[in-house]
């Protein structure tokens, strides 16, 4: 899943490479959440570091100023995904969304939700502060 996390982070041109990729929590094959410390700043930021989760689960990115502590990520992760669950099933612009690689559709917005349902009450109880 570390490699999976690195491809994702590499598909995007604005990213530095990583100089190292922390486990911050995992479940094998369903969802793997990393630290990934960049070899460079983002572009027009100071941000360094980036939270990467991938899996069984759309794969995102995101910053760890709202988030410091995988539990607290995990969660940035849940409402980010939810956003794009909502405003898919009520047929809402998605343009200020996160991006989520698979077709806005009622049916994969129902499967998220489900699947965040169980991040909330399964995995997010367990990971660490």
């Amino acid at each position: 899943m570390a490699q999976e996390a690195e491809a994702y982070l590499a598909s995007h041109r604005w990213a530095p490479p990583t100089s190292q990729l922390l486990l911050g929590y995992g479940l094998g094959g369903v969802l793997a959440l990393f630290l990934a410390q960049l070899s460079a700043p983002l572009p027009g930021g100071e941000d360094d570091c980036l939270w990467v989760v991938v899996g069984d689960l759309p794969p995102a990115y995101f910053v760890t100023d709202a988030a410091r502590t995988p539990r607290e990520a995990l969660g940035v992760y849940c409402e980010l995904m939810e956003d794009w669950a909502d405003r898919v099933l009520a047929g809402d612009d998605l343009g200020e969304t996160f991006p989520v690689e698979a077709a806005p559709t009622d049916q994969h917005a129902r499967m998220l939700k489900d699947r965040l349902g169980f991040v909330r009450e399964k995995l997010i109880p367990v990971a660490s502060d």
